[in-house]
């Protein structure tokens, strides 16, 4: 976590200990220099030398000068310790000299600025009042007119061992005394023997910070990984890699070289700027001091900022929302502050690396958003930038990225049996309860669950844990009548709740396994049981297609809705299940309860597969893919009434049996299959089938799905239908569909009879003889429907299904030969275009006429052309026809001099086809008629001059090489 933009990161677990009481800060000769202004180690050993007297070519002045200088030249520090430099001094002073000097050098300014030291003092206190720091500076700085703080040092030293023993602080390497004359007690540790006796030969600092180690957190804050006390505090350590866990240590540089060192050391390094004087460290030391004196008070404080909103704060703030949710108090406490639901997104990782996308994706120049901006958190990995059409590409998300719904090792230090799964009892059947801290958030979850973020973010997840749906479910059951709640957020919810409460599914194992079980046991009541279980229909709630990358606010304009996707799932039961003829009763009657249940659930969430269902009389055509007919409820109809034919065949009576029992007033699956089964002569009498045409509603009976099945059908049965009860269909015919709303009475009027036309044509044609003079009645009809054709009718009972397929383009052009050349190019475009009959032919009869008749084709457009009319498409088609490289020179040039006598306007819209036909053409004009190339190349390299000269050609150029036009029209 950072407390400020750009500070350092300090671990969770290192936040935690603090609060725990189990961290204690070792103290270096940073802290004394930052706001003190105090020396250093060197700064002290060149202090005492000055002190001293000592000569400038003594060696201890030489050793100095030397550190100094390799560090700079090297820029690697530690080469040369300072405590060598304290030993050389010992060899031409007196020790008590030495001493002296030293605490001399420590006198502190009138004004010293103690508010480093006052810092520490305050992370060092734990929770219980007791004060854990360990300095190896010599100052008397950490002490204030606080007498009631123990001091320690050597030889008097606490044992961390003992409980309460380590309360104080502890000079571990001496302390100057109150005047800043000498040293106090044993002395300071200052040169190589000194440290060689407190860390090797006697050992007691090392025994000392040994126990710290083994039962606390340590903290090193002012030192470098190369100072002499870090140095042989860690080397006693080094043979024993288990008790380096849980040191830190607090790097003036963030370079990987300088951490690195730190690392060797089996430290881990917490890395900040330097800039300013330290700034970052200070300001975060002294937050962290804010906190540790009132840790509910600070938490309080980023949770009121947590209530303006994930996008309102910066990623360093959301992250201290992060590591306050990480623990069980915060988490309780974020909950009980009731924040938006807006968070979810931060805690979420999968929606902080949600890839950016457009807010609304109907508008194209909608704000496009990137939800890592909004919700990312300071210590995310931020995702590699991409743009273009990469733009909406997945993310992944980093395997350790942060994501406040896994179970931490925090929880699982406080799992009971109930958080566990269980070999028998409740939690043998059941879900095993969640860690206390998870439970939070399902709290929360509920209580924001009106909140439309709350929702986007809730279809997104497979499902939810049981205490999670259970608090939605009760938070939801009692909203009280001052609450508010959008009726299509309550919807929402109402599905989602069901769906996540159904199990989940995967069709093709469950099919497999009750394949595998009949195999071996054979068909049972079980198994037409099993069978009916897993045609089923259930709801599927997930994010739309087009969903947008961040939740929609309360204000938008956009419903929930909008972005959720509700859909009927609806298993499709195997065709080709060979169902034993005793049990294919029973099964049939389960499936239609399945199928009545699919459209009752189609219906009511809307979904738009009931409109979608493909014609049980299968059309033949190869381009007629098969999706429809194995998926969804499309699938279920066909698969029920290959089952049910199976059944007309083996046992009628039943068959009518189970007939009668199908709903009457259903409008899609049923309506379907009623009047499909009562065209087959063993389950209804002709008249019967009549009746049930006649009963159908207008949407079923003019329904573009349904026409196919139902003309097939019709034309079965007509000539058997009653002359009476036939009258009556032609009428129902002849009245032509219901208006749409909003028609207008034209389109209405066309939209009629267009209907009755390709009904009328189709039905004459298949046989069916009418009780009125057909021809006349689609004669006097025609007028209302000019487009239409007896052959639009050939396609009347084709099946709407999805087709696929190459469009093959036909160059038919005999009309066009006969055709006088001022008409050429309008009867070719009357001519163009898809085919009436059949989607995947398109019709060009000029390019026919370009590749065989070329001369025929270059009169018509120059007939037009003298009208000063250069049609783009008539154009295009001629210049880009494949015979164009056979012409001869001649014809060629008389075909650029044509072009040339074009407006600047019209070569500007052919410039390019011109430039790539000139290419193959170009060397063959200049040999025959250069007078002619000249003339052609003048108008066509103003155009280009014009069009942004270079910038153009060279577009060209690099599309199709033609730079050797332009020189060939320069010329």
């Amino acid at each position: 976590m950072r407390f400020i933009d750009g500070g350092p990161a300090l671990p969770d677990t290192l936040l935690r200990a603090r609060d725990e009481g189990r961290v204690v800060f070792f103290c270096g000769a940073g802290v004394s220099r930052a706001r003190a202004g105090l020396a250093d180690f060197f700064g002290l050993a060149e202090s005492v030398i000055r002190e001293l007297g000592a000569l400038a070519d003594s060696d201890a002045a030489k050793v100095l000068q030397k550190a100094k200088q390799i560090g700079k030249e090297l820029d690697v520090t530690g080469l040369i310790s300072a405590d060598r430099v304290f030993s050389l001094l010992e060899r031409d002073f007196d020790r008590s000299d030495i001493q002296a000097a030293v605490a001399k050098s420590l006198t502190p300014a009138a004004d010293v600025n103690r508010s480093a030291h006052e810092i520490l003092l305050r992370l060092a206190r734990t929770p219980s009042g007791k004060t854990q720091l360990v300095t190896t500076n010599f100052d008397r700085l950490f002490e204030a007119d606080d007498v009631e703080i123990q001091l320690f040092q050597p030889p008097r030293l606490p044992q961390p061992s003992r409980y309460d023993d380590l309360d104080g602080i502890v000079y571990l390497h001496g302390r100057v005394d109150t005047d800043c004359k000498q040293e106090e007690g044993n002395g300071f540790v200052l040169s190589s023997s000194d440290f060689g006796h407190a860390y090797l030969s006697d050992g007691w600092a090392t025994e000392f910070f040994r126990e710290i180690v083994r039962k606390y957190v340590v903290v090193f804050v002012g030192y470098s990984a190369d100072d002499p006390p870090v140095h042989y505090l860690l080397e006693g350590l080094r043979r024993n890699p288990d008790s380096l866990n849980g040191i830190y240590a607090f790097q003036s540089d963030e370079s990987a070289e300088l951490t690195a060192r730190w690392q060797h050391k089996g430290v881990i390094p917490i890395a900040y700027s330097d800039a300013e004087e330290h700034h970052a460290l200070w300001e975060t030391l002294g937050l962290w001091a804010i906190r540790a004196d009132d840790p509910q008070k600070w938490r309080e404080s980023i949770l009121d900022l947590a209530m303006a909103g994930p996008k309102e704060l910066k990623p360093h703030q959301r992250g201290q929302i992060a590591h306050i949710v990480s623990t069980y108090d915060g988490a309780e406490a974020f909950a009980e502050s009731v924040p938006p639901a807006e968070w979810l997104c931060v805690l979420d990782p999968s929606c902080r690396y949600e890839p950016p996308g457009h807010l609304i994706y109907v508008t194209p120049d909608s704000a496009r958003i990137d939800p890592f901006i909004r919700y990312g958190l300071d210590s995310d990995e931020i995702p590699q930038r991409s743009g273009g059409d990469s733009f909406n590409r997945k993310r992944e998300v980093p395997t350790d990225a942060w994501d406040a719904f896994t179970i931490s090792e925090l929880d699982q230090q406080d799992l009971s049996p109930n958080n566990l799964p269980a070999v028998r009892g409740n939690f043998a059947v059941n879900v095993a309860e969640l860690p206390a801290r998870l439970l939070c958030f399902a709290r929360w979850i509920a209580n924001v669950a009106n909140q439309p973020a709350a929702v986007w973010w809730a279809v997104r997840q497979e499902s939810l844990h049981p205490s999670y749906r259970g608090a939605i479910e009760w938070r939801l059951s009692r909203i009280h009548e001052d609450e508010v709640i959008d009726v299509e957020i309550q919807r929402v919810w109402n599905y989602l709740l069901e769906a996540w409460n159904d199990p989940p599914r995967d069709a093709d194992q469950d099919w497999f396994e009750l394949e595998q079980a009949i195999k071996r046991n054979g068909w049972s009541i079980n198994s037409s049981r099993r069978f009916v279980k897993l045609s089923e229909p259930y709801l599927k709630v997930g994010p739309a297609l087009m969903s947008r990358p961040v939740p929609p606010a309360a204000e938008d304009g956009n419903g929930i809705i909008d972005f959720v996707s509700i859909e009927a799932e609806c298993p499709v039961p195997p065709i080709d299940s060979d169902i034993p003829v005793e049990w294919l009763a029973q099964t049939v009657r389960g499936l239609r309860y399945c199928l009545e249940a699919a459209t009752r659930l189609c219906e009511e969430v809307n979904d738009h597969q009931r409109h979608r269902i493909s014609p049980i009389e299968r059309d033949l055509s190869p381009k007629i893919s098969d999706y429809g007919r194995t998926r969804d409820l499309s699938g279920c109809v066909i698969a029920f009434a290959s089952l049910y034919e199976r059944l007309v065949a083996a046992d009628p009576q039943r068959a009518r049996e189970e007939f009668a029992a199908w709903p009457s007033d259903e409008c899609t699956a049923f309506a379907r299959l009623r009047f499909w089964a009562s065209g087959k002569p063993e389950i209804a009498t002709p008249d019967a089938f009549a009746q049930v045409v006649l009963g159908l509603t207008d949407n079923v009976f003019w329904g573009s799905h349904h026409q196919r099945d139902l003309l097939i059908t019709l034309a079965k049965r007509w000539t058997a239908i009653a002359a009476k009860i036939r009258i009556d269909i032609e009428t129902r015919i002849l009245s032509g569909p219901s208006r749409y709303e909003g028609e207008d009475e034209d389109s209405y009027r066309e939209h009629v009879a267009w209907s009755v036309l390709d009904r009328l044509q189709w039905l004459k044609t298949h046989g069916c003889e009418f009780s009125f003079d057909a021809e006349s009645e689609i004669a006097s009809r025609k007028p209302d429907a000019p487009n239409w054709k007896p052959q639009c009718a050939e396609r009347a009972a084709e099946s709407r299904e999805t087709r696929s397929g190459s469009v093959a383009t036909n160059t038919e052009h005999s009309a066009l030969v006969r055709e006088p050349i001022s008409s050429i190019l309008s009867k070719a475009r009357e001519l163009s275009g898809r085919s009436d009959t059949d989607n995947f032919r398109e019709n060009n009869p000029f390019a026919g006429l370009c590749s065989k008749h070329s001369r025929r084709a270059y009169l018509a457009l120059a007939k037009a052309a003298r009208r000063h009319a250069y049609p783009p498409w008539a154009w295009t088609t001629f210049l880009n026809c494949d015979s164009r490289e056979n012409d001869r020179p001649a014809f060629s040039a008389v075909v650029a001099t044509r072009l040339c006598r074009a407006t600047d306007e019209v070569l500007s819209e052919l410039l390019y086809l011109t430039a790539c036909w000139l290419q193959k053409v170009s060397k063959a004009i200049r040999c025959f008629l250069v007078t002619s190339t000249c003339y052609c190349g003048s108008p066509v390299r103003s155009v280009l001059d014009r069009l942004d000269h270079r910038a153009t050609i060279k577009r060209f150029a690099d599309c199709c090489n033609c730079w050797a036009n332009y020189s060939v029209l320069k010329s």
